[in-house]
């Protein structure tokens, strides 16, 4: 500690050490240990369950997309291509998880000084600008995230009742259902932050496990007689790219694992736990993926249990015919419980920031419930605004996600760390190269998507 006290506390000046001191040629270390220094005031972290961990690995999502945007979009869009991209964003997320572990390692105690690590870890090497760029990028993408979820529960629960009680689904709307649905979720998200309800994480990522095992079990038990038969669409710019964004929705958690990091008692551990989750979450993605471009190709619907349904009522078997309908629709109860898990706790994160920059107490309160229920409204407005969810998602993962889980974290990682290999630099410079045709073909296509939507609404 001499050495610090020697050379390192005379610039104590403000509490912003790392953006002011880089005037003063600091070395990158020199800054860190300054901020460890200072930062005497540490808190008790609680030890983060692993459920938590595969959760945001997966962003919520994982086989939920891999059945409602993997599937059923990137094998139709992108064909066989769908399965390489699959295996392109696994190991690109491996790499960026990697190196956003060891960026928020180095800013110590920077981290846990704040409700939103990603974004402060920006601010530490680009400033204050590039930390409400960062920002309004995140939450954009969580606004996406949350009104994909909006819509998706919604349209799992018309088909619930179309099937059980149709007479309310004949008199209901799909815009009247998504109000439905806003009024069952605004007293969920007064809820508290997730650490307080960690049981709804694991709830989150079982109900989405276990879906996916039963979709592919009903999709196996139902093969097409020739499978040389079914129709695979030609693979052209526009659906591949749409495809594309679609599995890098399905894929990417990236901007949120550093909040986990930080949570952790030993945030050096993030990078193995993620490893294990990612691999969980490719094991079911690449799979399904094969059995819907195998056994469905260019028939699969945009929520491929409608696929299972109508499989279903073509068997001339009556026990398969029950056994298939049955595994379709226990997968449906599923996929909604998930859904309704997963809302609150992708937007918390959103939440908590809003109610720290306004002030609002960390205990239940009248101002948390309004603010809450004003964000589910505007999911509601959008839902109502682009009510196709295959488009919001494609347009956010290849979007947003790129910009967030590649391009932000390589740039931060040559910024904040010392001496980078010339080998990290090249994979970085090929990730970003990649993300960036993703984001400009993905607003390509997406754009010809929407456009066509309003001109032929269906």
């Amino acid at each position: 500690m001499d050495y610090l006290g020697e050379k390192l506390l005379p610039y104590k000046i403000s509490d912003d050490h790392h953006l002011y001191l880089k005037s003063y040629g600091l070395s990158k270390i020199e800054k860190k240990l300054l901020c460890d220094a200072l930062c005497a005031d540490t808190k008790e972290y609680f030890d983060i369950d692993a459920e938590w961990v595969f959760f945001a690995t997966s962003h919520g999502k994982s086989t939920c997309d891999g059945i409602g945007g993997t599937v059923k979009q990137s094998p139709a869009q992108a064909g066989w291509w769908s399965i390489s991209l699959m295996m392109i964003s696994f190991f690109s997320n491996l790499f960026m998880t990697k190196i956003l572990v060891e960026i928020i390692t180095l800013i110590g105690e920077e981290a846990h000084k704040t409700r939103d690590p990603y974004t402060r870890a920006v601010e530490c090497a680009f400033g204050k600008k590039a930390k409400l760029i960062s920002t309004f990028i995140l939450h954009s993408y969580t606004i996406f995230v949350t009104t994909v979820y909006l819509l998706l529960s919604t349209e799992l629960l018309i088909m619930f009742f179309d099937e059980f009680v149709p007479s309310m689904t004949t008199t209901l709307g799909l815009r009247l259902w998504l109000c439905i649905v806003v009024v069952i979720l605004i007293p969920i998200t007064w809820l508290g932050t997730p650490s307080d309800y960690w049981v709804i994480a694991l709830g989150a990522s079982l109900t989405i496990i276990c879906a996916a095992i039963l979709v592919s079990t009903s999709l196996l038990l139902n093969p097409p007689s020739d499978i040389s038969k079914v129709p695979v669409r030609n693979v052209t710019p526009v659906t591949f790219f749409f495809g594309m964004g679609s599995i890098l929705f399905a894929f990417c958690g990236i901007p949120f694992l550093p909040n986990i990091q930080s949570d952790m008692k030993d945030g050096k551990l993030m990078f193995k736990s993620s490893v294990f989750s990612y691999v969980i979450v490719a094991s079911v993605y690449i799979p399904v993926g094969i059995l819907g471009i195998v056994l469905l190709g260019n028939n699969i619907n945009p929520n491929v249990i409608l696929n299972i349904v109508s499989q279903s009522l073509k068997l001339q078997n009556g026990y398969m015919k029950v056994v298939l309908k049955n595994l379709a629709y226990t997968a449906l109860v599923l996929l909604a419980g998930h859904f309704l898990f997963a809302y609150n706790l992708i937007f918390n994160n959103l939440a908590q920031e809003l109610e720290e920059i306004i002030k609002i107490k960390r205990v239940f309160c009248w101002q948390r419930c309004l603010l809450r229920a004003i964000f589910v409204l505007l999911t509601l407005v959008f839902a109502q605004t682009i009510p196709k969810f295959e488009i919001i998602l494609s347009l956010a993962g290849g979007v947003l996600i790129t910009t967030l889980s590649y391009v932000i974290p390589s740039l931060l990682y040559i910024k904040l760390i010392d001496n980078v290999s010339i080998s990290y630099t090249c994979i970085m410079a090929t990730i970003c190269t990649f993300a960036a045709i993703v984001c400009f073909g993905s607003i390509y296509s997406n754009a010809i998507k929407i456009y066509n939507f309003y001109k032929n609404p269906v």
